[in-house]
């Protein structure tokens, strides 16, 4: 095969490009009875350039970046498109380009991509709006690129500079690096390195239930990197197994309200007002809306977990 030398949309032309974005969140929450409600997420800078996480304060309800669904609108505006046309472009002047997006979780070996729109040489500026983008993976960055490719290809007038071939990525975006930041999750889980015998355990240091937050700072499961069977829970490792990872889930979460229970006297007040993003709030939600039996005994609790986290649970 032939090595082909073409041009492409560098930094410069790009700044040309001078491509605007603008992002709203929405995230959907079921109740029983099969409601469905809509709430607002916002975006919180992090210190770095296109770096943000998600937030949820002000919504009326709190979020669940690993259970709630997750949808973004997104509006793309792309300026001074005849530049990309011509023998000082990157396309015949007859060319169609697409343009496309791409989003990646850094945890996952999945890219996911959705066609944007096309651009022709008559388009001074182009406006793509694409509604109701689903994110997955949110307890990771995920990374949006937005990619530009020949769609249509042109009459080449012998320019060997200029790409003239179907599908030929012509440049490459990256505008967005979002980190979910959703209050609440199944439960807060991170790896390290314990003795070897020991597969998982927990850390529980809150005082409250109704008032200290549902999160890593005062419950954490620490599953070990060093257990012979972690691979088969690590996401990225070619052994991965979802379904022994909700098995595992299964019982920690199960065996972790169980413990929270003993320490209220062996029973949860789920009536108590509970302050948003609690322990006590989360459990709530665990009980009214995800129907985990939260009083019940133990294994009635891990039935009922057990078809959660097999039924609508997203690892």
């Amino acid at each position: 095969m032939s090595e082909r030398l073409y041009r492409i949309i560098d930094s410069k032309m790009f700044k040309s490009l001078s491509i605007k974005t603008s992002r709203d969140y929405k995230f959907e929450k079921y109740y029983n009875g099969g409601e469905k409600k809509q709430f607002a997420l916002h975006e919180k800078s992090e210190g770095k350039d296109r770096c943000y996480s998600l937030d949820d304060t002000g919504s009326s309800d709190y979020w669940d970046k690993s259970l709630d669904d997750v949808f973004l609108n997104l509006k793309v505006q792309i300026n001074n498109c005849n530049i990309l046309f011509g023998s000082n472009g990157v396309a015949c002047e007859d060319s169609v380009i697409g343009v496309g997006l791409i989003w990646h979780a850094e945890n996952s070996r999945i890219k996911r991509c959705i066609k944007i729109g096309e651009i022709t040489k008559d388009c001074s500026t182009k406006l793509f709006e694409k509604e109701k983008i689903k994110l997955n993976n949110l307890n990771s960055t995920i990374n949006f690129t937005l990619i530009f490719y020949i769609k249509k290809p042109g009459h080449n007038l012998n320019d060997k500079s200029i790409g003239n071939e179907s599908g030929l990525i012509l440049g490459e975006y990256f505008f967005l690096c979002l980190v979910g930041e959703g209050k609440g999750s199944v439960f807060p889980i991170c790896n390290a390195a314990l003795d070897p015998e020991i597969l998982w355990s927990f850390r529980c240091n809150y005082s409250d239930i109704s008032e200290d937050d549902f999160s890593e700072d005062n419950i954490l499961v620490i599953l070990n990197s060093k257990h012979k069977l972690y691979k088969y829970y690590e996401i990225n490792n070619i052994d991965y197994n979802s379904d022994m990872l909700n098995s595992l889930l299964s019982h920690i979460l199960a065996i972790l309200i169980m413990d929270i229970r003993n320490k209220e006297g062996g029973v949860i007040n789920l009536n108590e007002e509970a302050n948003k993003g609690s322990i006590l709030s989360v459990l709530q939600y665990y009980n009214n809306v995800l129907n985990i039996k939260i009083n019940s005994n133990f294994d009635e609790l891990l039935e009922s977990v057990q078809k959660f986290m097999y039924n609508g649970c997203k690892v």
